[in-house]
């Protein structure tokens, strides 16, 4: 399989995942279609950008390439960015977004692992270079996709996946360290927008919600933004934050060297209300055990 094809195909597990089982809210730049790539800040919870980077196995291990020029500017970006890496190969067309399948099949989050633009930064051997550089694919402190998620869904904001952080009222600054900040803010806000578009999955017809056809708007009450930086969180107005993501966006694409994909960065917002579900259903197992 090629990179264009391997590109597509983790692409695409990762926005049907993240759609159907995190109801979540998606966007992406894409040759395909026009979409707002800022469209999901517009809703309240977790915000996160994704980039998708296709490893390879050599004879020196498996192996990423990363295009310097914009690992660079992923470090920096306005919203926190996380590189969606395979850690083993599968079939082509073999792909299942949505659950644990069988052979011939593969589950998406059984192939990928998740890293930060900075901790890809800090394994680059010449992070001053421009260009593309292979990066040991073991030597990344790589989250498994269900870790991510769970940790993204249950840990506080400051124990877990740094986020851009978003609700309709503000938050006191003692809910960043709370466990439970979801479980206090998913009653504020409604961001589970549905639109059926019919897909394959495991031979299965699986109808899935897409967030670039909304039919529910965002809530009307204005936003209370916060960003993380190394010494806690900044706050910001939404439309000045979606325009700052928009033209760091548009630099990032323009900006791309190396192999020619269809789609590009992936930004996701998960609501309050669904990390609520997720973490009494992981409390739920854990009293079940």
């Amino acid at each position: 399989m090629d990179h264009a094809q391997c590109h597509a195909e983790l692409h695409f597990g990762l926005s049907t995942n993240l759609i159907v089982h995190g109801e979540c809210v998606v966007s992406f730049h894409t040759v395909e279609r026009e979409m707002d790539v800022a469209q999901p800040l517009d809703w309240p919870g977790k915000s996160l950008a994704f980039e998708v980077a296709p490893s390879v196995d050599t004879s020196a291990g498996r192996k990423v390439a990363v295009d310097v020029g914009t690992l660079k500017r992923h470090v920096d970006a306005p919203v926190p960015v996380y590189y969606i890496i395979n850690v083993e190969d599968w079939r082509s067309g073999s792909m299942s977004p949505l659950g644990r399948a069988r052979y011939p099949w593969v589950y998406f989050g059984d192939v990928i692992g998740v890293c930060s633009a900075r901790d890809v930064h800090g394994q680059v051997s010449e992070p001053g270079t421009e260009g593309l550089s292979l990066v040991d694919v073991e030597k990344l402190p790589l989250w498994g996709w269900h870790e991510f998620i769970v940790s993204l869904s249950t840990d506080a904001p400051s124990a877990g996946p740094p986020t851009r952080i978003a609700a309709v009222r503000a938050i006191d600054e003692r809910l960043f360290d709370d466990p439970n900040i979801a479980a206090r803010l998913a009653d504020h806000g409604k961001s589970n927008p549905r639109v059926r578009e019919q897909i394959q999955d495991d031979g299965r017809e699986v109808f899935t919600p897409l967030a670039c056809d909304l039919t529910r708007k965002p809530p009307k009450i204005p936003l209370h933004n916060y960003l993380p930086t190394g010494s806690g969180y900044r706050t910001a107005e939404t439309e000045e934050l979606k325009e700052e993501f928009r033209r760091y966006a548009q630099t990032v694409e323009c900006g791309r060297v190396g192999p020619k994909t269809r789609d590009g960065l992936m930004v996701v917002t998960m609501s309050w209300k669904k990390q609520h579900v997720l973490a009494r259903l992981r409390a739920q197992r854990g009293r079940d055990r």
